[in-house]
């Protein structure tokens, strides 16, 4: 968090003394001149915190130039507006792209690596694109139009086997390894928790993550070609983002036609791995797949939509839901106890807000205390919503801006894939797991609670 903030002030105090010089005022104020020397500074803080990171190269050269050409007015004050006009533009006209830049890089690239994959095995990994001929896409004005889905699936690979043609085997340690499926959140792509799909095939499971096509940024396809969001998803959201604090029927509404798009998309992905499974082709994943023991994790309305999907489909034998709040409006929330075992993540940013927690947290609480299977609840103290995913890894000024917490992001990616481990180890695999009988001291930021276990 205070990364992202210095990075954010540097920019602006940028922007500031780009702009300032055009503006039709008579006069400049005397602190305008050291804000040069403020920028500078920031930068020399930020280079040491990010550990010596070059991502934010441009900014820095940006900044230092400001300063260089204004480092007189330190010296030699003048409170009025500089003369040459025509200087001042076309100082605007250069330096107003590279700021464009300087701000565009530390969005577009990783500041920190991904944590490394710990298990026995390395990982493989192999792309899906598959169209239901059964769902016309709702999202497009097209009649022919079908929903269509691509999937990519992380699994387990002997370390010591090279791939053929490109694309290693799955390992044969084992006939077959468990099968989990992902579901980002809105706005989510499926590649948004890469560290966690690898973390789990790297200790023997087969993880398959899918693109909600028009809900994420972009869905890239197997073939070469993106689907951008859509406006209409978009302006759902923009809806949705109001109803939250103002309407919680209108919430609701849009909360659940979401869901509902995402319950036909998880059934019909799982038809076809099933398919897959089932086959006597050439499929890699031919076979290998063990479908009487699949696990569904999702993050946000992901994670929503997969604890929704394991209480009316049997395919389904463990859940995690990470920070994904359950919709409230539906009787099988208040009335039926949850059908599996279940693992629910909470922000403690978040969750420890009585107005937040109040407005979206009740029903997840009321399906944990009416848990019949084992069920764990999962406060991270410091963690924001984003914090849940690899994003904050890769771009923390975006994710600052899409919520996340004070918690190293690091730190927290560890804590979610040591968890998720350690519950599907547990409850697809029967495995004795110590990390979930009891709060961890390994992981002190976690307040754990259990039932039924």
């Amino acid at each position: 968090m205070l990364l992202q903030s210095i990075i954010s002030l540097i920019l602006l105090l940028n922007l500031i003394n780009l702009v300032w010089p055009i503006l039709p005022v008579p006069r400049r104020p005397r602190g305008m001149d050291f804000l040069p020397a403020l920028a500078l500074g920031l930068c020399l803080l930020e280079f040491f915190l990010d550990e010596f990171s070059f991502r934010m190269f441009p900014a820095f050269l940006l900044t230092g130039a400001i300063f260089v050409i204004t480092l007189s007015r330190l010296f030699r004050p003048s409170p009025e507006q500089p003369k040459r006009r025509r200087q001042a533009i076309l100082t605007v006209m250069i330096g107003f792209p590279w700021l464009l830049l300087s701000a565009a890089i530390p969005l577009a690239l990783p500041f920190h690596p991904i944590p490394e994959a710990t298990g026995p095995y390395a990982v493989g990994t192999i792309a899906y694109a598959w169209k239901d001929t059964s769902r016309l896409e709702t999202y497009t004005d097209d009649p022919n139009d079908y929903r269509e889905l691509p999937v990519g699936i992380w699994y387990p690979v002997d370390k010591s086997v090279p791939g053929a043609d490109g694309i290693a085997p799955v390992s044969a340690a084992r006939a077959s390894y468990p099968l989990i499926v992902f579901s980002p959140g809105a706005f989510g792509p499926r590649d948004s928790n890469i560290s966690t799909y690898q973390e789990l095939a790297s200790h023997g499971f087969i993880v398959a993550a899918i693109d909600h096509t028009y809900q994420t940024p972009y869905a890239n396809f197997p073939d070469g070609h993106t689907i951008l969001i859509s406006p209409i998803f978009m302006q759902e959201a923009q809806a949705q983002s109001r109803a939250a604090l103002t309407s919680p029927e209108e919430n609701a509404r849009i909360l659940s036609g979401w869901i509902s798009i995402r319950l036909a998309d998880l059934r019909f992905v799982m038809d076809r791995l099933e398919e897959i499974d089932n086959s006597s082709g050439k499929d890699p994943l031919a076979g290998r797949m063990d479908l009487q023991r699949i696990g569904w994790i999702g993050h946000s309305l992901g994670g929503a939509s997969v604890s929704e999907f394991c209480r009316e489909d049997v395919r389904c034998q463990a859940v995690l839901n990470l920070d994904g709040p359950l919709a409230d409006d539906q009787a099988s929330v208040k009335e039926a106890p949850f059908p599996h075992p279940l693992m629910l993540m909470y922000s403690g940013v978040l969750y420890t807000d009585s107005n937040y927690h109040n407005l979206i947290y009740t029903a997840s609480d009321q399906a944990f205390q009416r848990a019949t299977q084992p069920a764990y609840a999962l406060v991270i103290a410091g963690a924001g919503h984003m914090n849940f995913t690899d994003l904050p890894l890769i771009s923390p000024v975006l994710a600052g801006a899409l919520g996340t917490g004070p918690i190293n992001p690091g730190r927290c990616i560890r804590i979610v894939n040591a968890y998720a481990l350690a519950f599907f180890d547990k409850h697809l695999k029967g495995e004795v797991v110590p990390l979930l009988d009891s709060a961890s001291p390994e992981y002190p930021e976690v307040a754990f609670e259990a039932r039924g276990v």
